[in-house]
């Protein structure tokens, strides 16, 4: 097998934030290997960024590292519709050997032993994936895997750990309005029917990006602003990473086939969607109010600061 140890763009933030958006938009990319859902290496939770004991077995690291609900995905096909009925109708063949993944990645951890480096073994990972993975067809050109696992970026110890692992990998960040995030949390994650609680936990993915922001290898994005200017963004994306735009990031995708949002609304067209854009209007006026006094000072003191384009507000 031909030897791809690439370094990593993590996209991370709170959930319904855009994450899966933007994986979608990196999908295709000539010089980029896409995770095709949301990456579940870590544990106990999926943004635990692993730590691993070295002189662990390859079979312990393997069972650590397994993402259980690809075997879904195998059986049923690939989706990821959100709540959004619509795009349940995207659904796509999932050609995926988890033998092989299992294969792979023991063989490249008993060729380089002694391992030295947790790098390493999620480089390991990765290379038997990709190589697992019947329906990816890479182009030979890629420089960076991509991936998206919600909620990193608020745990400083995670990120920390990411960033020890990758060195040379890059973080990428998407802020919502509050107003427009909690209107579509609130339909997906039943804790947010609490809204002090989901505020809390939105400040919490404020503060952790507040402490990265100002780092080289970090990209901070409005949500709204790449609904709006998708190609201003998108480009700054490329810019970011360090690949040529192609204009297969103007379209969300699954092995470049179209696919529709991973939303909390129903949604019933293909590519970005400027309806996401403002959803307060679906909130009663109260929560509105709320959420005006205690996220948007938050939210409106991160644009200004970073000058991150248009207020949304």
């Amino acid at each position: 097998m031909a030897e791809r140890f690439l370094p990593l763009i993590l996209v991370s933030q709170i959930q319904r934030s855009g994450g899966s958006m933007m994986a979608q938009l990196l999908d295709g990319h000539p010089e980029l290997l896409v995770h095709p859902h949301e990456l579940h290496i870590g544990s106990p939770n999926k943004w635990d960024w692993p730590a691993f004991t070295l002189r662990e077995s390859p079979e312990h690291w393997f069972n650590f590292l397994y993402e259980k609900p690809f075997e879904n995905l195998v059986t049923h096909g690939y989706t990821k519709p959100g709540s959004n009925k619509f795009a349940v109708e995207d659904v796509f063949p999932f050609s995926f050997s988890i033998e092989k993944l299992r294969h792979q990645f023991l063989e490249y951890c008993a060729q380089k032993r002694p391992i030295e480096r947790q790098r390493q073994i999620l480089d390991a990972y990765f290379q038997a994936f990709f190589d697992a993975w019947e329906d990816h067809r890479p182009t030979g050109r890629e420089l960076f895997v991509a991936a998206f696992t919600p909620r990193v970026v608020m745990y400083e110890p995670c990120v920390e750990q990411f960033f020890a692992d990758y060195p040379d990998g890059k973080l990428i960040s998407l802020v919502r309005n509050p107003c427009s995030w909690y209107a579509s949390t609130v339909r997906h994650n039943t804790d947010h029917a609490n809204l002090r609680f989901a505020l809390r936990e939105w400040l919490l993915c404020m503060d952790g990006i507040k402490r990265v922001a100002d780092r080289s290898n970090v990209l901070v994005l409005i949500y709204e602003d790449v609904l709006a200017n998708p190609q201003s963004s998108l480009s700054r994306v490329a810019d970011f990473i360090g690949i040529k735009f192609d204009p297969i990031l103007l379209r969300p995708s699954y092995l470049r086939q179209p696919v529709r949002p991973n939303s909390s609304f129903d949604i019933d067209v293909h590519g970005i969607n400027t309806q996401m854009i403002d959803r307060r209007d679906s909130l009663p006026a109260p929560f509105v109010k709320v959420i005006e006094d205690v996220a948007m000072p938050a939210y409106r003191e991160l644009v200004r600061q970073h000058g991150l384009g248009s207020l949304h507000s």
